[in-house]
């Protein structure tokens, strides 16, 4: 488990580690290639598979934002660009997205370039929590599964209002704490499925809704998607198990199966499902306003 007492630097560099040492478990299982995703991705009707399923959620937020070609948007902890690419390239708006990875932005560069989408958008190495954004420079602000690991949610949602313009529109998919109050067991089993992922802590709803309303936000609605995440869960838990029954039969051989990012990502990729069937954390959409 990480301690919640490292400083912000220290914690960053973890993620990088995670994310460009985990980018491997990403292309072997979660279609990151094509998709260009590392979220779960929201099932419904019109979705028959992964693919889908990740290029859903982008529909779905965009259509919760209403989204347009006038709009600027920040993609807040981009990743590798998927869901910026979708936006800028099946609506017209422009975006600009950041990431604390040198090695997203290099790949989601490339994505942009191999999509004829580069003159739309710009894709930055900045952290999220401490913007170089004039105020006001942005209509959309976008996140998906990337404000969980800010460690201060609350300094991080005034950082988002300062940076939207009036009119403006924040919308998250993101994690969430399903209790305000856990046992001793129960505490500890939610904070190693996300400590292996490399997120310090969750927020629950009412944390979050808290801070929106105490940055500014206006208009907050939140929407409990955990049932269309479940066949993506259920995945994960598949690809985990696995990845651990090959871990073992490697060990008998002598031979190391992993790196320590991986093997990570493999135990939440395992925890996680067990943990959405016993109620111990939740999936959501946030949906604010700046007036």
């Amino acid at each position: 488990m990480m301690d919640p007492k490292n400083t912000l630097d220290s914690y960053n560099k973890d993620i990088i580690e995670y994310y460009n040492r985990g980018e491997v478990s990403y292309r072997d299982a979660w279609d990151l290639d094509t998709s260009l995703a590392f979220h779960f991705g929201l099932w419904d009707k019109k979705t028959r598979n992964l693919r889908e399923a990740l290029k859903r959620t982008n529909e779905i937020m965009a259509e919760m934002a209403e989204i347009t070609k006038t709009d600027s948007v920040l993609d807040a902890g981009c990743g590798v660009g998927g869901s910026l690419l979708f936006l800028v390239g099946t609506i017209g708006c422009k975006g600009t997205g950041i990431t604390i990875t040198p090695r997203q932005v290099e790949l989601a560069e490339i994505a942009a370039k191999n999509r004829n989408l580069s003159h739309l958008v710009t894709f930055i190495e900045m952290d999220f929590n401490k913007t170089d954004f004039p105020d006001g420079s942005f209509t959309i602000y976008w996140g998906i599964e990337s404000l969980c690991y800010s460690k201060d949610k609350a300094a991080l949602l005034r950082e988002a209002f300062r940076l939207l313009k009036p009119g403006g529109r924040l919308i998250v998919a993101d994690a969430f704490y399903s209790k305000e109050n856990y046992s001793e067991s129960d505490w500890k089993a939610v904070q190693q499925i996300w400590n292996s992922w490399v997120v310090d802590k969750l927020a629950t709803e009412k944390e979050f809704r808290n801070g929106l309303e105490s940055a500014g936000f206006q208009n907050i609605s939140y929407k409990n998607v955990t049932k269309m995440i479940m066949p993506s869960a259920r995945r994960l838990w598949f690809f985990g198990r696995a990845a651990l029954f090959a871990g073992i039969l490697f060990s008998l051989i002598g031979k190391k199966y992993g790196n320590p990012q991986c093997i990570g990502n493999t135990i939440a990729a395992v925890r996680q499902y067990q943990g959405l069937k016993r109620g111990l954390w939740e999936y959501g959409i946030f949906y604010a306003e700046k007036k």
